[in-house]
């Protein structure tokens, strides 16, 4: 549209340009889920290929991690947890890609949880070729703290926040960003609220040559009835500002 902006009070009711995707439109308009936008997009995926390259881990009877199609976001897979009702009572799935030269790095969750729950982790763990970075943050649903694993594998409250558990699928995002360079925590964005962290450093431990990154999102319950998490997206970052 290079002769007015799609504002413009001229040429009533014609069709200037025609939005290319429901990305546009979300940007323009404003959209339910808030990203944040920043670092570039390093891996990125809606489960369309199943679990394929996706670790998982489950601990206790009843445990399951499974792709299912009901209960979906805005496409039609989702990767169910379903901790435990024994043993240490968690589903988790996780992600592992390789990143040469990466400083500051962020994994963003799309997911909802149905029921109570004990608390849900967040794990962003780099390697650097000399140091294995361990970022851990986790969301204690009967405390309602947004906590953080310290240098001492101590969890370190930060904030206060709001109970995430629905009767039904409501889905949030939840990103988490932290400093290879420093071994510190940067920022971690829940929907569109933005906590600094940066004033807490993570556990680390040395490592071999290699360079990678590896996040994961683990439910954690000791209620009853049992919790079930529904994961509808991944995105690791590199380069976060």
């Amino acid at each position: 549209m290079p002769d007015s902006p799609d504002y413009s009070k001229y040429l009533l009711g014609s069709v200037r340009f025609s939005l290319q995707d429901m990305g546009e439109l979300a940007a323009r308009l404003g959209s339910p889920m808030v990203y944040d936008r920043r670092g570039e997009v390093q891996f990125m995926s809606t489960f369309d290929n199943g679990l394929a390259g996706f670790t998982t881990g489950i601990s206790g009877t009843g445990a399951s991690v499974k792709l299912v199609v009901d209960g979906g976001y805005r496409w039609p897979y989702h990767v169910l947890l379903t901790p435990g009702t024994t043993l240490n009572k968690y589903a988790a799935v996780g992600v592992q890609v390789g990143a040469v030269g990466a400083k500051k790095i962020g994994c963003e969750w799309v997911f909802a949880i149905v029921g109570g729950f004990d608390y849900v982790r967040f794990d962003l763990y780099g390697t650097d070729g000399v140091t294995y970075n361990q970022g851990q943050v986790r969301i204690n649903y009967l405390a309602r703290t947004l906590q953080v694993r310290d240098e001492n594998s101590v969890y370190r409250t930060i904030q206060t926040i709001p109970q995430i558990a629905f009767a039904a699928p409501v889905y949030l995002s939840v990103k988490v960003v932290i400093d290879l360079e420093n071994h510190t925590y940067d920022r971690i964005v829940v929907s569109d609220e933005v906590y600094d962290a940066s004033a807490y450093s993570f556990y680390t431990e040395e490592s071999g040559t290699f360079q990678n990154i590896y996040a994961a999102i683990t439910l954690f319950d000791d209620a009853a009835p049992i919790a079930a998490g529904h994961v509808a997206q991944v995105i690791l970052t590199v380069n976060e500002p």
